[in-house]
């Protein structure tokens, strides 16, 4: 036996990992990632999870804790390194990114050694996952996008290739080569809590230090991260919703966990972002009807209790600011004057996929949501899943798409389970911002809908017994 075997079957080392794949650690990097959205802290908070992922891949047979931390990373850069805003921003080779670079390939490279001596080693069974011929269509369809229009160029391919690895890597990798049953069953819930309880700071943050008010009255374009705008807070905000109203269900706190919950959804209408106020409102009534039925004994007598007392909240705030509701309402039914020129884009965007039906016009063909002047890798893009897949990919792009749909309507349906609901509701809340936004098409959104696709197949894919719950309660 070497000595790395035995010094990760030490008392010591197993107490260790005990603690990194349990609820105390997300909430230590939950707690992690708030500081540095706040301060600016981005190159201490990557070194420090960069040591987590080393610790895991060195010493620890469970690598499921990554998948708690990797789609939050997304979320930490502040306000003050928005590198859309700040020329001396630590996202610039000169100031920083080299080093982010450095950690992220050599992550990347001991996770590879991981997997090859894992399957040497026969502790993995590499088995094709369930959503292989989508994502692999899909791929092909983001990488061909723009084949053959006049403008087309390498930028198109390689951002295709970056949309579709932060949609597929994560799945891939860990349905391939980790063992994600070995986690704790609410262990998805608990990351999307978290996740949502750093967004909840970060939103509170915005409007602590940010410039958000004018006049007296908040003003959505200044409700900005050093990650997103207003209506990517929103998004996010919806889809880590689900997790609080999961424990809400399941745990004997349930009722602050509900509360959470609603919490939550308050964050989102501070955002001011329509589209996700009305995605929330659904995702929350939803989510609260998923906890009445679910629950049990004195927890769900309290849930009820509190549920009333939200509805009944929630009425009189909108009698007394009717106004904004009716605007809300007005907005969401006459969206020819109120959508942003939406209606005008998706014209535009249909107009390409008609002159260019099959593999479409690629990612850069999108002029109406362009910031300034310069050019970026970053494109805009066309604010609906399906005029960008015709805009961008063409009908092989639609036709990919609704493959991999199908494909996770199985999956999500299969053996269905009250975890799976929870997290079909989060993957509906990306799917329902994206018909009026492009969610579904940055970084962010789909690392966590790779992680989300993961736990539901390799944990809750058939009936089988689970890690017993570890950490907070």
């Amino acid at each position: 036996m070497s000595v790395l075997t035995k010094w990760k079957k030490s008392d010591l080392v197993s107490s260790v990992n005990r603690e990194l794949g349990g609820v105390w650690c997300l909430a230590f990097f939950c707690l992690l990632f708030l500081v540095t959205s706040v301060f600016g802290l981005e190159l201490l908070c990557y070194t420090v999870c960069w040591l987590f992922a080393v610790w895991l891949l060195l010493f620890s047979d469970d690598l499921y804790p990554l998948l708690g931390i990797i789609p939050m990373l997304y979320y930490t850069p502040s306000l003050a390194n928005n590198p859309g805003r700040n020329p001396d921003s630590v996202f610039y080779p000169e100031n920083g990114l080299v080093y982010i670079v450095v950690l992220i390939v050599t992550f990347l490279v001991l996770f590879l050694a991981r997997v090859i001596s894992d399957v040497r080693q026969g502790n993995v069974k590499v088995r094709f996952p369930t959503l292989t011929v989508g994502f692999v269509l899909l791929g092909a369809a983001y990488l061909l996008g723009g084949v053959g229009y006049e403008d087309y160029d390498g930028r198109t391919l390689a951002f295709g290739a970056l949309e579709i690895l932060s949609l597929a890597l994560v799945y891939f990798l860990f349905t391939l080569f980790c063992d994600v049953a070995r986690a704790p069953k609410a262990y998805f819930a608990w990351m999307l809590f978290f996740g949502g309880v750093l967004l909840f700071g970060e939103t509170l943050s915005v409007y602590a230090f940010g410039e958000v008010f004018a006049n007296g009255s908040p003003v959505r374009g200044q409700i900005y991260t050093g990650w997103g705008m207003y209506n990517n807070l929103g998004a996010a905000l919806c889809m880590m919703m689900p997790g609080a109203f999961y424990l809400a269900a399941v745990h004997r706190a349930g009722p602050a966990f509900l509360l959470a919950g609603y919490a939550f959804f308050g964050a989102v209408v501070l955002t001011l972002s329509r589209t996700s106020i009305a995605v929330g409102a659904v995702i929350a009534v939803l989510g609260t009807a998923a906890v009445l039925i679910q629950s049990r004994g004195t927890v769900r007598i309290w849930n009820a209790v509190l549920a009333v007392l939200a509805a009944s909240a929630a009425a009189a705030l909108c009698y007394l600011f009717r106004g904004a509701v009716l605007s809300l309402v007005q907005a969401l039914l006459n969206f020819e004057e109120t959508g942003s020129s939406r209606l005008e884009t998706y014209r535009e965007g249909w107009e390409l996929f008609r002159a260019h039906p099959f593999f479409g016009t690629g990612f850069y063909s999108c002029e109406q949501y362009k910031w300034g002047k310069l050019d970026s890798f970053i494109p805009p893009r066309w604010h609906n899943t399906y005029v960008q897949l015709l805009a961008a990919c063409g009908i092989v792009g639609l036709l990919a798409y609704l493959v991999h749909r199908m494909e996770t309507l199985v999956l999500l349906f299969r053996a269905p389970c009250f975890e799976k609901w929870m997290i079909a509701l989060s993957v509906l809340a990306l799917i329902a911002t994206s018909w009026l936004d492009c969610h579904f098409f940055n970084l962010g959104p789909g690392l966590l809908y790779s992680a989300l696709l993961c736990f539901a197949e390799k944990q809750f894919g058939r009936r089988e017994k689970h890690a017993p719950e570890g950490g907070i309660g």
